[in-house]
């Protein structure tokens, strides 16, 4: 009997802390600026643990206590809007660097081709610095 009632009061304490909680909801369901008031009275507390990494690979965990509940976690399946722009940021960043390196990479074989011509040119001409020939020669017997 002792157990039984004792599980009747924590299902009781819960009841009231949730009830609590959800009346706190419902006078702050629809505000438009997010004040240290109202923060005060949904948050318990906040641990920061020690920060891991460098960079951008640095991550930190939170562990955040609202008031009436406890320990709260974001549900890994929900995206924030802040990790969408992130990553949408990223793969603008991504996009922006692949642009980038095929451009070099373009003016590079650009580059080479125009070398190419003239040489061939010097070349048909007659006109090579005898280093060139000595490398031509080289060129030709591999």
């Amino acid at each position: 009997m002792s157990e039984w009632q004792e599980a009747i009061d924590n299902w009781d304490a819960n009841k009231l802390k949730a009830d609590q909680f959800i009346r706190l909801l419902k006078r702050y369901s629809d505000f438009s600026e997010l004040t240290t008031p109202m923060l005060n009275e949904f948050l318990g507390k906040v641990i920061m643990h020690e920060g891991e990494g460098r960079r951008k690979s640095r991550r930190q965990r939170l562990d955040i206590y609202l008031n009436f509940i406890g320990t709260f976690e974001v549900p890994a399946h929900i995206v924030t809007p802040a990790v969408v722009e992130e990553q949408r940021r990223q793969q603008e960043e991504e996009a922006a660097k692949k642009e980038r390196s095929q451009e070099l990479a373009k003016a590079r074989y650009e580059k080479y081709k125009r070398e190419r011509r003239e040489f061939t040119a010097r070349k048909k001409a007659g006109l090579l610095t005898p280093e060139e020939q000595e490398a031509e020669g080289k060129a030709a017997c591999t």
